[in-house]
C-alpha cells in the first residue's frame, strides 16, 4: 500500500472527528449514531480501490423496559417488570408520553397483539426506543386479521352475515392461510382491447352490459410491458366501459386487460369480493357448509412511525395489514431505524413505507413473505442498509399490487450511498432489486424468478430517478446471482417476446461497475445497457440468456465503457452472445476490451 484515505461521509457529528494519520492510529471523538466512512487505498502499482463502510456505536446506558402480555397482563398494571406486564396495543399507545429515550417495550414471545402501534416519541442518537420481545418461543405478532364467521347461503356465493371491516378497501384476504386474490374475469391471461382511450375500452368480444355490467369493478389494463394499472368503472353501456382517470399509460388497441373485484367474477373456488358499501365479504365455494378459514386484514397499517426517529424494532412478526406493514413516510424525520429479526407476512401493500427521503435506516436479518405489492419501499431515501434479508413472493399476484412503474417489487431502494448485501429475493413479480443513488452498493444479493407479472425490467434494474448522467462517487454492482428472469408477454402486443432482463442499467445509467456476478436463464438479456457512460464491465458470467450482453446507443454521451474479462455463452443456437445497437450515428465505438470469452457453442457457424 502506497497511501490510504478516510473520509466520513455522515455521521451525528462530523466536527469532532479526529482525522487519523496513520495506519495504526484510531478514529477518535465518536459519540453514539451511525457513521458512514469511505477508506480509498492506492497500491504501489497505482490500483485504487475504495468501500463504503457503516459504523454503528450503540449506547452503553440502558433505560426502563416495559412488558406486554395479552394473556397475563392487565392495562392497569406499570408494566416495569414482567410480573405485572401491559396487556395491549392500546396501553402502549398511550403511554408514549412517560417513555423515555433509551427505554424499551417488550413483547410476550407467543403472544398476539391486535391493532396498530402508533409511535410517538424519539430515541437519540444515543438512546433508540427499542421495540422488542421477551421470553421464549415465537416471535410475537403483531397482527390486523380477523376470522370472517357467519355466511348467507345463494348458490355458490357465500356472504358474510355482517361487516367484516370498516376499511373501503380490502387488499389481504387469508383462504385456509393463503393469500388469495380477488375473483377476475378472465381467470388467467387477458382479453384484448378493441379500441381505447385514456378513459375508455371497447371489446366487442367480451363485454356486453345486458349480460353482465361491471360498474363498480375494477378493470386492470396492461399500459405498457412494466406497468399493470387498475382504475374503477364508472359506466358500462354495451361493448364499453369507461373508468376514472389515472391510469399511468391510456389503455392500448390490442393489448391486454381483465376486469376483478365484482361479484360478478366470483365463478371458481376461492374466488372473493368485498363490497365497499356493505362492508361484507363473498366467497365462492361449492363446499356444502360453506367457506371455512377465511381471514381479512382489518387494520390498514400496524406500525405508524408518526415523524419520530431513532426506533428499534427488534425480533417482531408483523403479520396481516390491508396496506401497510411498517409507515415510515416522512419528510426527514423518520430516520435512524432499525428494523432487524422481523417477520412481515401477508401486508396488503408495502412492507415498509419509507418516503420521501426517510434516511439512515437499516433493515437486517428479516424475512418478508406474501407483500402484494413492494416489500422494502425505501423510496428517495440516502443511506439506508438492506442487508440479508429474505423476500419470498413480492408482487407474487396479478392485480394485486399498485398501478405505475414501482409495484411488484422486492427490494426499492432509490437513494445516495445505499448499501444492498447478501439478500434473497425469490419470487417477485417485476423486479427484484431496483436501486439508484451516487455511492450505492449492490452485492452478494441472490435473485431468482422475476419479471413473470410486468416485464422490461431487471432482476437487479437501475433507472437515473432524477435524470442524472454523472454521479460523484462509482456505483457497484457485484457479486450477485441473478437466475430466472423470465419474461411476461401475456396482455402485450408481441407475446413471444419475454423482455426479462438479468442485470439492466436503463436509460443513460452511468458510473457503475458491474463485477464479478452470475447472471443466467433469462428470456431475453444478462447485462443489458442503455445508453451508458463510465462503465466497467469485469470478471461476470452470463449463461443460458436470449442475449448475454446487450449494449444500446440512441442518445450523445456514450463513451469510457469498458467490458474485460467476462464469460458471455449464448447457450441455443438463436441466441447471441453479445448485441450491440447503435440508432445514433455511425460512430460504433461504445465499448472497450479485451480478454473476453464470447460463445455460441451449438452448431454456431458464424
Amino acid at each position: 500500500i502506497s497511501s490510504y484515505l478516510w473520509t466520513q461521509v455522515s455521521g451525528p457529528n462530523t466536527a469532532s472527528i479526529i482525522t487519523p494519520t496513520s495506519i495504526t492510529t484510531p478514529v477518535t471523538g465518536l459519540i453514539a449514531g451511525i457513521y458512514y466512512f469511505r477508506l480509498q487505498i492506492t497500491d504501489n502499482l497505482g490500483g485504487v480501490g475504495s468501500d463504503l463502510m457503516k459504523v454503528t456505536i450503540s449506547s452503553l446506558s440502558a433505560g426502563n423496559t416495559y412488558f406486554v402480555d395479552d394473556v397475563n397482563g392487565s392495562d392497569s398494571n406499570t408494566g416495569l417488570n414482567a410480573g405485572v406486564p401491559w396487556k395491549t396495543l392500546t396501553k402502549v399507545n398511550s403511554s408514549f408520553s412517560s417513555i423515555a429515550v433509551g427505554d424499551s417495550i417488550r413483547f410476550r414471545c407467543g403472544g398476539t397483539f391486535t391493532g396498530t402501534l402508533t409511535i410517538s416519541k424519539s430515541g437519540i442518537n444515543s438512546k433508540p426506543i427499542t421495540i422488542g420481545s421477551y421470553g421464549t418461543g415465537a416471535k410475537p405478532i403483531f397482527q390486523g386479521l380477523t376470522t370472517v364467521s357467519g355466511w348467507v347461503q345463494s348458490g355458490n356465493i357465500w356472504t358474510s352475515n355482517s361487516a367484516v371491516s370498516t376499511l373501503s378497501t380490502m387488499n389481504m384476504v387469508l383462504i385456509n392461510g393463503v393469500n388469495t386474490a380477488m375473483g377476475r374475469m378472465p381467470k388467467t391471461g387477458f382479453w384484448t382491447i378493441g379500441t381505447a382511450t385514456s378513459t375508455t375500452i371497447k371489446d366487442t368480444s367480451h363485454l356486453n352490459s345486458s349480460t353482465t355490467n361491471w360498474v363498480g369493478a375494477e378493470v386492470v389494463s396492461k399500459t405498457a410491458r412494466w406497468h399493470l394499472d387498475r382504475s374503477t368503472i364508472n359506466i358500462h353501456s354495451g361493448d364499453t366501459i369507461t373508468f376514472s382517470a389515472g391510469m399511468s399509460y391510456p389503455p392500448v388497441a390490442g393489448w391486454g386487460y381483465f376486469i376483478q373485484n365484482s361479484l360478478s367474477a366470483c365463478t371458481q373456488e376461492g374466488d372473493w369480493y368485498y363490497n365497499p358499501s356493505t362492508k361484507k365479504i363473498s366467497v365462492y365455494t361449492t363446499a356444502p357448509a360453506g367457506p371455512s378459514n377465511v381471514q381479512v386484514a382489518t387494520t390498514d397499517t400496524l406500525v405508524n412511525m408518526n415523524g419520530k426517529a431513532y426506533i428499534t424494532f427488534d425480533g417482531i412478526n408483523f403479520s396481516g395489514a390491508n396496506n401497510i406493514g411498517i409507515n415510515g413516510n416522512s419528510s426527514g424525520t423518520v430516520n435512524n431505524v432499525i428494523v432487524k429479526n422481523c417477520s412481515f407476512n401477508n401486508i396488503g401493500v408495502l412492507g415498509w413505507s419509507g418516503y420521501p427521503n426517510s434516511p439512515n435506516n437499516t433493515f437486517d436479518n428479516n424475512t418478508f413473505n406474501e407483500i402484494n405489492s413492494i416489500a422494502l419501499y425505501c423510496a428517495s431515501s440516502d443511506y439506508q442498509t438492506i442487508n440479508k434479508n429474505v423476500i419470498n413472493k413480492a408482487g407474487n399476484l396479478e392485480g394485486m399490487g399498485e398501478s405505475g412503474d414501482y409495484g411488484y417489487t422486492g427490494i426499492f431502494a432509490m437513494g445516495e450511498f445505499g448499501i444492498i448485501t447478501n439478500n434473497n429475493i425469490q419470487y417477485a413479480g417485476y423486479i427484484g432489486i431496483r436501486w439508484d443513488g451516487t455511492g450505492t452498493q449492490v452485492k452478494d444479493n441472490f435473485v431468482n424468478f422475476t419479471n413473470y407479472i410486468k416485464d422490461d425490467g431487471g432482476g437487479i434494474y437501475t433507472h437515473p430517478s432524477q435524470g442524472q448522467t454523472n454521479y460523484t462517487t462509482q456505483r457497484v454492482v457485484s457479486g450477485n446471482i441473478v437466475l430466472n428472469s423470465v419474461g411476461a408477454p401475456l396482455g402485450t402486443n408481441a407475446t413471444s417476446y419475454f423482455a426479462g432482463e438479468g442485470i439492466y442499467m436503463d436509460q443513460q445509467t452511468s458510473c457503475v461497475d458491474v463485477l464479478n456476478n452470475t447472471v443466467a436463464f433469462c428470456g431475453n438479456v444478462g447485462i443489458f445497457y442503455n445508453n451508458p457512460r463510465a462503465t466497467n464491465t469485469t470478471g461476470n458470467l452470463v449463461y443460458a440468456c436470449y442475449e448475454a450482453l446487450r449494449m444500446n446507443k440512441y442518445q450523445a454521451g456514450v463513451s469510457a465503457n469498458t467490458i474485460n474479462n467476462n464469460i458471455f455463452v449464448a447457450k441455443d443456437t438463436g441466441a447471441r452472445a453479445l448485441f450491440l445497437g447503435n440508432s445514433l450515428d455511425t460512430n460504433n465505438s461504445i465499448y472497450t476490451g479485451n480478454n473476453n470469452v464470447w460463445a455460441r457453442p451449438m452448431l454456431d457457424t458464424n
